[in-house]
């Protein structure tokens, strides 16, 4: 158990590395992505400042005010808050980064802790199965495995009769080898024979 959660933290520990690196390339990428945005939204903000009022063409140039509007706003939001915007991009990274960390710091803080309790339910899983095992069910579970075995292992030469019942006030022998005794359901083989007899019998309830 102590080797399994020490194999956990060092997995743990390569997944951090391998996202954090994962993290460094991908923000990298973003600051260039939004350096070029800042150039563009410069270009676009001055091309639209050079538009002039005409009444032929005021819709165009309601457009293009509120287009100059919208852009000026980004363009300032991406040069004061860079980090803001990497960290929003990055944040399903960031959060699954968070929970390495948190599941690392968990398991080395609480190494003895873990342990036990894994243990605990383990050991009580094994209690409910010998529970099980000890009970009438699991018991005649295993033994009508153990009869279809036989059964199964029966030469061509025998018929089954399954689920017969009898009713009897007084057990009875047959050729001395056999005692059917009450109550009454069994398996009754018969071996195929001129004069057919009963070799077999176990009782099923």
């Amino acid at each position: 158990m102590k080797e399994q959660i020490n194999n956990e933290i060092t997995d743990l520990t390569k997944n951090i590395e391998v996202l954090e690196c994962e993290i460094e390339i991908k923000s990298c990428k973003i600051k260039n992505d939004i350096n070029s945005e800042i150039g563009n939204l410069e270009k676009d903000i001055k091309q639209l400042e050079k538009l002039q009022f005409n009444l032929e063409k005021f819709f165009l140039f309601i457009k293009s005010k509120f287009e100059k509007y919208k852009k000026k706003k980004r363009y300032k939001y991406l040069v004061n808050n860079p980090i803001d915007e990497v960290q929003k991009l990055l944040k399903n990274e960031i959060f699954l980064l968070k929970n390495y960390f948190d599941k690392k710091q968990y398991l080395s803080d609480n190494f003895d802790l873990v342990c036990k309790h894994r243990l605990s339910n383990l050991l009580n899983k094994l209690d409910k199965i010998n529970f099980i095992k000890q009970s009438n069910e699991y018991k005649g579970a295993e033994g009508e495995i153990l009869v279809i075995e036989k059964l199964r292992n029966l030469a061509d030469d025998y018929f089954v009769f399954n689920d017969l019942s009898f009713k009897l006030d007084n057990g009875i022998n047959f050729d001395g080898e056999v005692t059917i005794q009450p109550p009454y359901k069994q398996f009754t083989l018969h071996k195929k024979a001129p004069q057919p007899k009963i070799r077999y019998t176990m009782t099923s309830s």
